[in-house]
């Protein structure tokens, strides 16, 4: 048998997307690699690489290349906002506004 799954979060009703970037420098991840291979899911703990959009102000700069670690539990604890837009993945069974963390690490040039 067949079967199809969707993945959904509800966007916000009262931050827009604009606020989300407005509290100093953020990364907007669009693609992560490894996951499956980097992440320990009885501790939380993952590291993988990422590529994305840095935003500082005004001046937005495309990166790649760079690692993003953490802990998956403390990042779910660590939610800053959701936006007010749902967005969907490519093959759209996930569908999530964009969503703020605190406290992630990054590392790369």
């Amino acid at each position: 048998a067949t079967s199809s799954t969707n993945m959904i979060v509800k966007a916000s009703e009262t931050i827009s997307e604009d606020k989300l970037f407005q509290d100093g420098p953020t990364v907007e991840v669009f693609s992560i690699q490894g996951a499956h291979s980097g992440a320990d899911a009885v501790s939380g703990n993952f590291s993988f690489g990422a590529s994305g959009i840095l935003r500082k102000g005004d001046n937005i700069t495309p990166v790649k290349g760079f690692t993003i670690s953490g802990n998956f539990y403390e990042m779910m604890n660590n939610i800053k906002a959701f936006g007010d837009v749902t967005h969907s993945d490519s093959g759209k069974s996930f569908f999530s506004p964009l969503i703020r963390f605190d406290s992630l690490h990054l590392s790369g040039e």
